[in-house]
């Protein structure tokens, strides 16, 4: 995708839109590299150690803690 195909726009607007697309494509990228590991329930559930006291009925998961 380009930020001006046409190249009607001026020289500021065009950079900014190429800015745009390339912090969108970058941003893609990562999702795209992480997408496995954030959609692993078992490698990245939350295991708390001290703290606050976990509140009933606040997940669907049931609490792991002893």
């Amino acid at each position: 995708m380009e930020a001006d195909p046409s190249g009607e726009l001026p020289e500021g607007d065009r950079k900014r839109r190429a800015g745009y697309l390339l912090r969108a494509y970058m941003v893609g990228l990562a999702l795209r590299r992480h997408a496995p590991t954030l959609l692993d329930d078992n490698k990245n559930a939350a295991h708390p150690v001290g703290g606050a006291p976990e509140v009933a009925g606040a997940s669907s998961r049931p609490s792991t803690r002893a």
